[in-house]
């Protein structure tokens, strides 16, 4: 017991590093952005600029899990006039460090989409104010000279991800800036006192993300919940067999000491039939031990004890649930006059229409795995069950249980 004991321990922390690594964590993106300052303009006269040109970006992201990770990038935007504005034209360019959460994973998205996510950032780095200077169609900077004005510069967003592929996905982002003591107005026409907050504007952006690695999935896009409900499955499954063995220890123990009685005592055969009547009864015991065994997993079977289930949206059974199909295998290769029922069931979330038709795909799909085995395909029937809606619709945990195959044996 003491090796099967070490040996899940060893199973169960072996899966637990690959859930830990089994996903990329590094990713680039690049983009075009445009940029509107909303506080910082010398006079009313400037405050209707917003930026006509577009500007660029360039991001590098490492998570360090599937919630959290942080980025460091750099931009670079214009704020240009338009004609309710005085002419002229600032550079923004500069580069941040950033903490990342990755909400789609913090707040469940992978229960109902594999497509969209939203990623939230936020932290601080150092921008430029560069104003250009154009006698043709502008007047000189008034502050500074022309000179550029660096200021520490505070900023959050939300990013919303389209994934296309396992390797890259489109993003939308908005972020917003707060400056810290800047001293121009965005037109570089006056000074606005370089205190706290003086100045904030907020940039649009679009673009592509790539994802960097050697495992198929990003940690945007996967769910460790997946990994946490295998490991419960399996020290499940372990419990299993370190009960079947303690089992078979036991049996073992109790046959031997039944034999080594019967070579203690004379040989006694009253019926004639060449076997010692202490065994035979011993044998005949054993069997009826059998007969009750197999009733016992004909009610564990039809009450609903053993179930196959599946992932969300999914018509593939859990690895893990591949032994209750056996566990029917091996009852109707040991009863050969038995024939089964499969039903299949569907959580609630989605269309009540593509449930049905989806409950109706996993009872086929143990069907085939059923006949797969040798058992006779007229001795077995499925059907689909549509949505079980007995359990809490908001329970993540409860929504695995309903997502199952069940069996009637006749």
């Amino acid at each position: 017991m003491k090796r099967i004991t070490l040996l899940s321990l060893s199973l169960l922390f072996t899966t637990a590093i690959i859930a830990q690594e089994n996903y990329n964590r590094w990713s680039v993106e690049a983009g075009a952005n445009m940029t509107r300052a909303f506080k910082g303009y010398s006079n009313s006269s400037y405050n209707n600029a917003m930026a006509e040109s577009i500007g660029g970006e360039f991001t590098a992201r490492y998570m360090i899990n599937n919630k959290f990770g942080f980025q460091v990038g750099g931009f670079f935007g214009e704020l240009n006039t338009t004609s309710r504005s005085l002419p002229f034209k600032t550079e923004y360019y500069g580069g941040q460090i950033e903490a990342v959460a990755n909400l789609g994973n913090l707040l469940g998205f992978r229960e109902w989409t594999q497509r969209l996510n939203v990623l939230a950032h936020a932290g601080g780095g150092i921008s430029i104010l560069n104003p250009v200077s154009d006698p043709n169609e502008m007047p000189m900077p008034f502050y500074g000279n022309g000179s550029a004005d660096h200021t520490p510069t505070l900023v959050a967003g939300l990013t919303p991800q389209l994934r296309l592929s396992d390797r890259v996905s489109l993003f939308g982002d908005v972020s917003f800036h707060a400056n810290w003591k800047q001293d121009y107005a965005w037109d570089t026409n006056s000074k606005i006192g370089g205190r706290f907050i003086e100045s904030g504007l907020a940039t649009v952006s679009a673009g592509i993300q790539v994802y960097l690695g050697k495992n198929k999935k990003h940690a945007d896009w996967v769910d460790t919940n997946v990994y946490q409900e295998d490991l419960v499955a399996l020290d499940s499954r372990i419990m299993v067999v370190e009960s079947q063995i303690k089992d078979l220890q036991d049996e073992l123990i109790e046959t031997q000491t039944t034999i080594a009685e019967s070579q203690t005592t004379n040989f006694v055969d009253k019926n004639n039939n060449g076997i010692d009547d202490a065994i035979e009864n011993y044998v005949d015991t054993r069997m009826a031990d059998n007969a009750t065994a197999a009733a016992t997993a004909k009610s564990l079977l039809n009450n609903g004890y053993v179930n196959v289930y599946f992932k969300f949206n999914s018509a593939e059974p859990e690895t893990y649930s591949l032994e209750s199909i056996n566990y029917l295998v091996k009852y109707m290769q040991n009863n050969p006059s038995s024939t089964a029922e499969l039903i299949g069931y569907s959580d609630e979330i989605g269309n009540a229409a593509y449930n049905k038709a989806l409950s109706e795909k996993r009872a086929k799909k143990v069907y085939d795995v059923i006949v797969a085995t040798g058992i006779s395909a007229d001795r077995l029937s499925y059907e689909g069950g549509g949505v079980d809606d007995s359990v809490d619709k908001a329970s993540p945990n409860a929504r695995q249980l309903v997502r199952r195959v069940t069996f009637k044996l006749k």
